[in-house]
């Protein structure tokens, strides 16, 4: 099963001791300890926002000692591909690197790693109908994506038959749960059936692999920069997912967006070679975006009825969950 990530707006219990522990080196006396920003108790890591001399803000991320060659590992891949796509091109190389320069040390039983901030503005509240990505930038982000895709299969660890048991699991029982909130109108009348045939393609498609992922975390990790640079600065954690789903995230977080921005990132990110099952993985994970929060029995019904025009809306772009391809990519 995928562990929960998630944010957290107060320290939780090893602060104090995290705190102490980076408070010792020596370039750090007189920094303060700020919130965290995001945690993953199965690992014991975390990421604090951590202020110097000058309240300048830095990340600090902090795990258990117990992770750091996985970790090493795992960050050694991100600046390679970092240098690489700055490699590529003049435009790339004047913005700098995408990954930030991370400073790892070794404190009593963890590890920290320290960095400062590059930008204060997350990359998607600078984006609009108005205001679509720009090129240059889905280039650099599409580019990195597959290359850090690439370059670490070889560090997936988990089998793919329990990641499609877990997969196949979590429809049923999401379907179970967000029934009772589905109107039956004709609009909804193929939903659940559209929805459990993506999830077995996915399941049973072979044209697909297992390989680490931004999850969540691929569109709240990037930032802008003074200069215009497309920059990954905020904190995140990865996890092993179906490849090519941190595509699928990008496109659900641009649905407001023009039907050209999100057809020309498919392209752009496949060559204009998109493989038929990506139109499977795209369609069960936007819907089990919705799906999910339509389920959840603590929202109100205002925000549910909200995702229910949401649904409404991919129903018809899907024509009543009929078409295998949404009418905006045709």
């Amino acid at each position: 099963m995928t562990t929960t990530l998630f944010a957290c707006s107060k320290p939780f219990s090893r602060t104090k001791e995290i705190e102490y522990c980076f408070k010792q080196l020596p370039h750090c006396e007189g920094w303060m300890m700020g919130s965290c920003h995001v945690q993953h108790p199965a690992r014991s890591c975390s990421a604090y926002e951590v202020f110097d001399r000058e309240h300048t803000s830095h990340w600090l991320f902090a795990g258990s000692w117990l992770e750091w060659d996985r970790v090493m590992r795992l960050w050694s891949q991100l600046a390679f591909v970092s240098k690489t796509i700055q490699s590529i091109s003049p435009i790339f190389a004047a913005y700098g690197p995408i990954l930030p320069d991370m400073k790892w040390v070794a404190c009593g039983n963890r590890f920290i790693g320290l960095t400062k901030r590059r930008s204060s503005t997350p990359y998607m509240s600078m984006l609009s109908q108005d205001k679509p990505p720009r090129f240059e930038h889905l280039v650099q982000l599409t580019g990195f994506l597959r290359l850090f895709q690439h370059q670490t299969k070889h560090l997936v660890f988990v089998n793919r038959d329990i990641k499609t048991i877990d997969i196949l699991d979590g429809a049923h029982d999401l379907v179970a749960a967000v029934k009772k909130y589905i109107p039956k109108l004709q609009v909804f009348c193929e939903w659940e059936t559209f929805y459990l045939k993506n999830t077995y393609d996915i399941a049973a498609s072979r044209s697909t692999d297992l390989s680490l992922s931004f999850g969540s975390y691929v569109t709240s990790c990037l930032a802008y920069s003074e200069q215009g640079a497309l920059l990954i600065d905020y904190p995140f954690f990865l996890e092993v997912n179906i490849e090519d789903i941190d595509l699928c995230e990008i496109l659900y977080a641009f649905l407001d967006f023009s039907a050209f921005d999100r057809q020309y990132l498919i392209d752009l990110y496949y060559n204009m070679e998109v493989p038929s099952h990506f139109f499977s993985l795209l369609a069960y994970h936007h819907m089990t975006k919705i799906l999910e929060v339509i389920a959840d029995d603590d929202i109100g019904a205002c925000e549910r009825s909200v995702m229910l025009e949401q649904l409404k809306k991919m129903a018809r772009s899907y024509d009543l969950f009929r078409a295998q391809v949404p009418s905006w990519y045709v």
